[in-house]
């Protein structure tokens, strides 16, 4: 996949090896601010784990076209970067079911880039790709009932509010319940 122009001069795009430097130190300089995210951060905790992150990416979006040997496959990450190298964010499929043809997206986007709309046009990409490329048939995003923010990406994209999933995450920190809310949009609907 060439990295495409998302908006102005920012493309969207798998990361690659020279992103990894790139990659590292946003995630190490925004650690606080991604903590939502500390799954993808953990993955991304040395230069070593953020080439290997980078590799599997690959691996995975390589292996999506191929027959499908299980009903899910991981999913795959797109770069947002401002030019060719400063990775300021991240959109991806989460997981795709391949039988239902049903794709969970994620995103997460560097605080200093943060209200530019870079995750709803990229997020928007996604799904064009995922119909067109993937037949992906539903988009699910689901985030913390709390987050406005990145709830307002699937609000502006008219994705439908589907519902809350109660106490459906653990906080680490804190040991409680937190609830998700969940949006879907169907192609048809693009």
């Amino acid at each position: 996949m060439k990295p495409t122009v998302l908006n102005g001069s920012f493309l969207i795009g798998l990361p690659e090896k020279k992103h990894v430097p790139s990659l590292y130190e946003v995630i190490q300089r925004e650690q606080e601010y991604l903590h939502e995210w500390r799954d993808f951060v953990a993955k991304c905790s040395s230069l070593n784990q953020t080439h290997r992150f980078i590799s599997e990416n690959r691996r995975a979006f390589d292996q999506i076209l191929q027959p499908a040997k299980d009903r899910m496959h991981p999913g795959f990450h797109l770069a947002i970067t401002d030019g060719e190298f400063d990775i300021v964010g991240m959109v991806g499929f989460q997981g795709i079911h391949l039988v239902n043809n049903i794709a969970s997206i994620g995103y997460w986007v560097s605080q200093n880039y943060a209200g530019k709309g870079l995750i709803t046009h990229a997020t928007d990409w996604l799904m064009q790709y995922g119909k067109e490329v993937l037949d992906i048939n539903r988009f699910e995003i689901q985030c913390r009932i709390d987050n406005l923010k990145s709830a307002g990406v699937p609000k502006r994209l008219d994705f439908s509010e589907e519902g809350v999933l109660r106490e459906y995450e653990k906080l680490q920190d804190s040991q409680e319940y937190i609830d998700h809310v969940l949006f879907s949009k169907l192609s048809s609907e693009m």
